[in-house]
């Protein structure tokens, strides 16, 4: 059984601008979690009409526990866009990846075990919410808490295609299981161990679980609401695909000490963990769902005792999910109706934070009663919550000699933007099977805590990136710099950025990069970045990754660790990727040829700037032969400048394309979307 959060955030669908001052500002996230006794409650009210109510002040509610009341402590208002925010059609996923990004929601898709007649509808309509529902700033990941493989799940991301592909892979539990691998960095929950499942394959989950799944199961949805509750921040949306949650909740929530089976102990953490770390869990039923708009619950195949069992499975279902703020979707069919509500419910809400006039942890189940004073307006809050017991456990765990907020950096599975930061990463062809990463950091001088020494700007800046492969490789690093900025490279750094460059010696795979930066004292910044490494031996004609540079973005201040491009650029490669008009933009690319297969060739290598109609601005051609490649290895460079003259403001993107033109065989393409001014 594998609970596979490795951790990313990549807001890959936004190009960068050309500098950080240009940037549109974040909208400052609420403080929340003061201290371990302060318990957050989320709230949507709506008017009549259905229409959100923004306007609410800490005045207008009030909140009982138990019937006592509370003084409410802390206040906020999160507005991440009632509407669906629209996904801007892309020329192609963009290479640079950003921190500054206003938040969204944050989704965490969960597959259960379920019967295999329901695997597909599942994947069917959990690929509906991410095509129609998953706006651009929102943050998603893919796990599993049945049996299955670590590579089929897939870390926070705001690439939707990665999360559909991942999606795709869910097999329902029944398939092959990998064995467990641990994960970095340490603050990334351990999967699961192994256990054999008796879960039924062509039957509804029983309403009370006793088996070794049930064990299983719980222990893995204890380890998720653990993760999710501890990483602080906005609601947490915990989509459940599941068709029963295997205990009777009465019990959980009737608990008042004693001994608890193991499984059940699991079940009540599972719940402490989300109501007390604002994890809303929406359980979704695959059983009634059917492409066709009709219902497809298959109990009336089944005896009155199994009904009944499938109607104490929802029963708990509804409650599990109620409890937490959220709602259980079966017996019914109107899916969309559902993932709009979902998206309605997760974009505009009250957070109020009190702290409980009852001092004692004794674990209990302790009911929530929130109430707006405004008239007319209709509430939506989770029931209670578990208190805490005696002691609880801080996720937060920087180890090493890292500056305290690179480590939290590094360590957090979300970004990080208090310091802004943009990544890029090209891969190009190392020793062996291995790839040579060039990594291209680029961050805000201006909030750097730089203190000035004789004239002379001074400060002790961390680079650390980790990556995380869907088989358990985590390569890392780190790299300090003692920065002495003179007062015209002070100056330069501060109005137009301090840039890294580090090589990266990785092997073929598809990986997490978490890179964060900052200096000894002050703030840091993280930035989640989703990297294919390929195989290029495997493939008769492979292209490596693209680096840009441009006239008018070479003014950065850079630090140089290991390049692999070898001086290849005239200047140091950028993530900027908005130009000025009248620039010229050179990049850098390689083409491998395998000679082995095809020891006579001739490869066209063509960069273009292309409009959204496909029409070319700008170009440069290459011809290279067999020849070409066996003085270089097989290795094919390839130069080229493309002036931005005739181009007309908007979004273009840059097309390096290379085809075995001898024989008319392979043909590889690269894009990368741009935007001019």
């Amino acid at each position: 059984m594998n609970v596979r959060l490795f951790a990313a955030l990549a807001l890959a669908f936004t190009c960068a601008s050309g500098l950080f001052g240009q940037q549109q500002p974040s909208t400052p996230l609420p403080t929340f979690r003061a201290g371990v006794d302060l318990v957050e409650v989320d709230v949507n009210v709506s008017d009549a009409t259905g229409a959100l109510v923004t306007d609410l002040t800490a005045q207008d509610f009030e909140i009982f526990e138990d019937g006592k009341p509370q003084t409410i402590a802390t206040f906020a208002f999160v507005d991440v866009g009632a509407k669906d925010l629209p996904r801007t059609a892309l020329l192609a996923e963009p290479d640079v990846q950003i921190n500054t990004r206003d938040d969204g929601r944050t989704y965490v898709i969960a597959f259960d075990e379920v019967a295999p007649e329901d695997t597909l509808k599942a994947r069917l309509f959990l690929r509906r919410f991410i095509e129609q529902y998953f706006a651009p700033n929102d943050v998603g990941a893919v796990v599993l808490l049945g049996r299955g493989r670590a590579r089929d799940t897939q870390d926070f991301t705001s690439n939707p295609r990665l999360l559909t592909e991942a999606i795709d892979r869910y097999q329902g539990g029944f398939g092959k299981e990998e064995p467990p691998v641990s994960l970095a960095p340490p603050s990334t929950p351990a999967s699961i161990p192994n256990q054999a499942s008796s879960l039924p394959i062509l039957l509804p989950s029983p309403g009370v679980d006793t088996s070794g799944a049930s064990r299983s199961r719980a222990t893995a949805l204890k380890a998720l609401a653990e993760f999710m509750g501890g990483l602080g921040g906005r609601r947490k949306t915990l989509l459940y695909v599941t068709t029963g949650i295997g205990f009777d909740m009465f019990e959980i929530i009737g608990y008042r000490g004693g001994v608890m089976s193991l499984a059940m102990a699991d079940v009540w953490a599972a719940m402490t963990a989300a109501t007390r770390g604002n994890v809303t869990i929406y359980a979704i039923d695959p059983r009634g769902l059917s492409p066709d708009g009709a219902l497809a619950d298959r109990a009336t195949a089944f005896s009155a005792e199994e009904r009944a069992a499938t109607r104490d499975a929802r029963t708990n279902l509804r409650t599990f999910a109620e409890l937490t703020g959220g709602f259980a979707f079966t017996d019914q069919n109107n899916i969309d109706a559902a993932f709009a509500r979902i998206v309605r419910e997760n974009s505009s809400y009250y957070v109020l934070g009190f702290n409980s006039t009852n001092p004692r942890r004794d674990t209990r189940f302790r009911n929530l009663d929130v109430r707006v004073k405004r008239a007319g307006v209709q509430l939506k809050a989770r029931k209670g919550y578990i208190a805490a017991p005696t002691k609880e456990r801080s996720n937060t765990r920087p180890s090493g000699d890292l500056a305290p907020a690179v480590a939290n950096a590094i360590a957090s599975p979300l970004r990080t933007a208090d310091l802004p930061m943009r990544v890029t990463a090209a891969s190009y062809k190392g020793n062996g099977r291995n790839a040579d990463v060039l990594l291209v950091v680029d961050v805000d001088a201006t909030r750097l805590p730089l203190v000035e020494q004789n004239g002379v700007h001074v400060a002790d800046i961390d680079l650390a990136w980790a990556a995380v492969s869907a088989d358990g490789k985590t390569p890392n690093g780190r790299y300090r710099t003692a920065l002495a900025l003179k007062p015209d490279t002070y100056d330069r750094a501060s109005r137009y950025g301090l840039r890294f460059l580090s090589g990266i010696n990785m092997a073929p795979g598809r990986y997490q990069l978490r890179v964060a930066a900052g200096a000894s004292t002050g703030p840091a910044g993280s930035v989640m970045y989703d990297l294919e490494v390929p195989d290029f031996s495997r493939t008769q004609l492979a292209m490596s990754g693209i680096s840009l540079t441009s006239m008018l973005s070479s003014d950065a201040v850079t630090q140089q660790v290991r390049s692999p491009l070898q001086g290849r650029l005239p200047t140091a490669p950028t993530t900027a990727r908005e130009f000025d008009k009248g620039d010229a933009l050179t990049l850098f690319s390689e083409v491998y040829a395998d000679g082995k297969r095809n020891p006579v060739y001739a490869i066209e290598m063509k960069a273009s700037i292309l409009s959204a109609d496909g029409r070319s601005v700008s170009s440069a051609e290459q011809q290279s032969s067999s020849a070409d490649a066996r003085a270089t290895g097989g290795r094919l460079p390839f130069t080229a400048t493309l002036p931005i003259n005739d181009a007309a403001s908007g979004d273009y993107v840059v097309r390096v394309e290379a085809r075995e033109s001898l024989t008319g065989g392979a043909t590889v393409v690269r894009n990368i979307p741009i935007r001019v001014r």
